[in-house]
């Protein structure tokens, strides 16, 4: 679990109601996370840029494409609103999408 002791993981995971299995407590703290970030980050975009940087990384890592790619299109979305089409993060962010949307990706 990275560089959160388990002991320390167990006692919070009880104490905020989470599953034990480290694995499931991340996916449901991120759900948790990405239903508030529309809401929450409302009136701060930047933050909510950021977030959904976090966010889609988090999802890709864990094999959620579902999610990961909808998440990374809004980042470019709102990377390219705020910070225009030729900036660095507005393009790193672009790099992150799949190169076939997966509608088109062959099976």
């Amino acid at each position: 679990m990275g560089v959160v002791p388990m002991g320390t993981f167990n006692y919070f995971s009880r104490e905020q109601g989470l599953e034990l299995d480290a694995e499931a407590a991340v996916l449901q703290l991120l759900e948790d996370s990405r239903a508030k970030l529309p809401e929450k980050f409302r009136d701060d975009p930047d933050t909510r840029r950021l977030l959904l940087e976090v966010m889609g990384d988090a999802y890709h890592d864990l094999n959620r494409f579902d999610v990961s790619i909808p998440l990374r299109e809004e980042l470019v979305a709102l990377s390219t609103e705020r910070l225009g089409a030729d900036d660095r993060r507005t393009l790193d962010a672009r790099l992150q999408l799949p190169a076939d949307p997966p509608s088109t990706v062959a099976e």
